[in-house]
């Protein structure tokens, strides 16, 4: 199985990203990441160049430093800031990340199983039901629409108080394991 995984560099304030650091080390380990600047334009042309067929899952972290615990995202909006930069100095001229796209996306992937398994693994964890409407949407709404749901997007505290890289590498290995599963028993379960 063909999993992707993804992160993002600093941005804004923030002079470390967690997801990148996540994702680095998982690269480190064998599994196929990339790491992206904080732009439309970037995702966009990666997403472009590889294709749509090329993974069978995406899982994709961010980092949202004021949250004290991860947060596993339920849905992805079809809606941009167009208040906010990003790193190119790019501005969306529109709400919307796809004209004629649906409302909203959800992953195949139960959240709130997902939380439970996270949980009974120690791992102190949530659903959120809002991604945002900055980069960290703007992926996840890209992913499940070109996997046709087959994506997760996970918001990751700053590294400290407890958070370091070894958690969450165990958070993330846990998170891959139980998508496989999920997804090698996709005829015999339902997936949500």
């Amino acid at each position: 199985m063909k999993i992707l995984f993804t992160g993002f560099k600093p941005f804004l304030d923030n002079v470390e990203n967690t997801s990148e650091t996540l994702v680095k080390s998982l690269i480190e380990n064998g599994y196929k990441g990339q790491v992206f600047e904080v732009a439309y334009r970037v995702i966009d042309e990666y997403f472009s160049s590889v294709g749509q067929k090329t993974f069978d899952f995406i899982i994709s972290f961010g980092l949202a430093s004021s949250r004290k615990e991860i947060s596993i995202e339920q849905y992805a909006f079809n809606r941009v800031s167009v208040d906010t930069e990003d790193s190119l100095g790019f501005l969306p001229s529109g709400p919307y990340i796809a004209e004629k796209g649906k409302y909203r996306e959800t992953s195949v992937i139960d959240a709130r199983k997902l939380v439970d398994k996270l949980k009974e693994a120690g791992i102190d964890s949530y659903v959120s039901k809002d991604a945002g409407s900055y980069l960290c949407n703007y992926i996840y709404y890209t992913s499940l629409r070109i996997t046709e749901g087959r994506a997760l997007f996970i918001h990751l505290p700053q590294e400290g108080a407890g958070f370091n890289h070894l958690f969450y590498e165990r958070a993330a290995k846990i998170i891959m394991a139980y998508v496989i599963y999920l997804l090698d028993n996709s005829k015999q379960i339902s997936l949500n």
